[in-house]
């Protein structure tokens, strides 16, 4: 991803290979971030990545009450 799309980057703790696809680990604000990606994205421990969301599928949810805020 270029880099001014990113909205986040991270360092990847741990990349999972899993045949089809690869389970890759983040440390996102202390808490353990896990995506799936493709098998043929060329990723290694500790490689910066950065993210970016697609805000029309986006969900955000209050901590709290669990509810739907957008």
């Amino acid at each position: 991803m270029p880099e001014e799309k990113a909205i986040i980057r991270e360092s990847i703790l741990v990349i999972e290979p899993q045949g089809s696809h690869q389970v890759v680990a983040l440390n996102l604000d202390d808490n353990i971030v896990k995506m799936i990606v493709p098998a043929e994205m060329k990723l290694n421990y500790n490689d910066t990545i950065g993210l970016d969301f697609n805000r029309e599928r986006l969900h955000l949810f209050d901590k709290d009450s669990e509810k739907r805020i957008n």
